[in-house]
């Protein structure tokens, strides 16, 4: 009795093992290309009014901080990079506009690349700025980023906080394996 049992089972299984076998060709392995995507947070600041006042109650008008990008240096990046995706938001909750600028710069301070960004009044803005071919080799020339917040002085006193926090999406393409 248990051996009728196991042989409709037996004869599925091996009809299975039998018809899936084919030719492969791993000559095809040659031609597999890669193309994955990496996600860098990148600069993340909050500031509030005390940033934009001296202790003597005069404005300033322009606030800058520098980053270094150190892991721009790479030939792996050179050559397998073909994309770079900057999305920058800022949660403006001062009753003044902004404008901020993103200045990538060279070892010796020359702009390589600059990404304008104007930031509305009470408001949540978020820019993505998609850098391809020619400029991507730009980019990657520079060694640090500066981050300029520049106000646009109104009638109302300044006072508030903005909210800045940014990441890269890296999209590489990989094909030799």
């Amino acid at each position: 009795m248990k051996f009728s049992y196991y042989t409709p089972w037996l004869f599925v299984s091996l009809c299975i093992l039998v018809s899936c076998v084919s030719d492969v060709d791993f000559d095809q392995t040659e031609d597999i290309v890669i193309g994955p995507t990496v996600d860098l947070n990148l600069i993340f600041f909050e500031l509030d009014d005390t940033d934009f006042i001296t202790t003597t109650a005069l404005p300033i008008v322009t606030v800058s901080d520098t980053t270094d990008l150190n892991f721009l240096e790479s030939n792996f990046l050179d050559n397998n990079l073909r994309q770079i995706d900057f999305t920058h938001q800022f949660d403006n909750r001062f009753s003044q506009a902004f404008e901020a600028r993103i200045l990538f710069l060279s070892e010796e301070g020359v702009l390589q690349y600059e990404i304008d960004i104007p930031i509305p009044a009470n408001r949540t803005t978020t820019n993505t700025d998609i850098v391809v071919d020619p400029d991507l080799g730009r980019v990657l020339a520079a060694t640090q980023v500066v981050t300029e917040l520049t106000i646009i002085p109104n009638t109302l006193p300044i006072s508030g906080s903005l909210r800045h926090r940014s990441k890269g999406v890296f999209y590489l393409t990989i094909d030799d394996l």
